[in-house]
This record gives C-alpha cells, structure tokens and sequence, in this order.
C-alpha cells in the first residue's frame, strides 16, 4: 500500500526536477508555489500541485522555444 502512495508522488517530484535540474533539493522544494502550509497537504492535492507547476513549466518551455526559434 504505501508503494503505491510513495512511487508516484516522487515519480512527478522527479518530473519537476528534471524541468529544473540546477537547483538543489531544498531550492526545488521552495520553488514550488503554496497557498498554505505544506504539513497539512495530502499526496493527492500536492500531486495536483506538482502537475500544475509541471504543466505550467513545459508551457513555457515551448512558449521560449517558438518565440525564439530554438
């Protein structure tokens, strides 16, 4: 059971840090946008968390490399 909690959570944790691989793991951490304390969180909203700033990053990732033809 906590295989199943634990492996895709630090599955997009790792999608996030790949999007950001020259920051260190605190520095990955605080990067990541909260609205309130992170303790009371539950995988799945910060999951949710994660898929946002993920999406939001590869947006502008593609956005960068249309502007300037990269």
């Amino acid at each position: 059971m906590t295989q199943k909690r634990i492996w895709p959570f630090l599955s997009k944790l790792a999608d996030l840090w790949e999007l950001k691989p020259d920051y260190r793991f605190w520095q990955l951490l605080q990067s990541i946008p909260l609205d309130r304390d992170p303790f009371f969180l539950e995988e799945a909203e910060t999951e949710a968390i994660l898929d946002k700033e993920i999406a939001e990053i590869k947006a502008w990732k593609k956005e960068q490399q249309e502007k300037y033809k990269l």
